[in-house]
This record gives C-alpha cells, sequence and structure tokens, in this order.
C-alpha cells in the first residue's frame, strides 16, 4: 500500500492535474483470522493514517457484501449490493 497508492495518485494527477478523486478500502480482507491478519490490519490502518487526504474510508472485511453471495452461506456484510438496489445491514445481524 506505501507504494501502491502514491503510484495510483500520481497517475490519476498525469490524467487529470485538478482531479479530486479520493480513495475508498471498502474491504480490507485476508486468508488469516490470527495474529497475522490482526497485524495485517494494524499495518493498513497506520498506511492510511500516513497517507493524510488519499484515502477517506477503510473498511475491515465485511463491509461491502453482493446480497446472498458470500461463499460460507453467512451474510455478514454492513452494506449490500444488489442489481436493482443496496441497503445497509440492521444493527443487529452481524452479532446472530
Amino acid at each position: 500500500m506505501e507504494r501502491f497508492i502514491p503510484q495510483l495518485r500520481a497517475y490519476l494527477d498525469d490524467i487529470d492535474p485538478q482531479n479530486e478523486v479520493r480513495l475508498c478500502i471498502l474491504e480490507e480482507n485476508g486468508v488469516h483470522h490470527n495474529l497475522q491478519r490482526a497485524l495485517g490490519h494494524a499495518h493498513i490502518v497506520n498506511t492510511v493514517t500516513r497517507l493524510v487526504g488519499e484515502v477517506v474510508i477503510d473498511c475491515p472485511a465485511n463491509c461491502l457484501q453482493p446480497w446472498q453471495e458470500n461463499d460460507n452461506y453467512w451474510d455478514q456484510g454492513q452494506l449490500f449490493s444488489h442489481p436493482r438496489r443496496c441497503g445497509a445491514c440492521r444493527p443487529t445481524m452481524p452479532s446472530k
């Protein structure tokens, strides 16, 4: 991320020096569910914090999910997308 985001910014600035594009990380995820994943998340938060203004939001796993398309049949997203609509998860759903 430390190299990718500045490279992406340079690319966008080459196309349009007056652009106001900001980035959103909608699905920060990992294969592992242990200390390695926690350290990876901490690294991303640290990097995003140092790149002030470039990334406006960083969402850990399960932010955006296609409706009923999770491979483990547990719809755990916070925002669900569907071809005809998009909706937020009820606050109690992730805890069930």
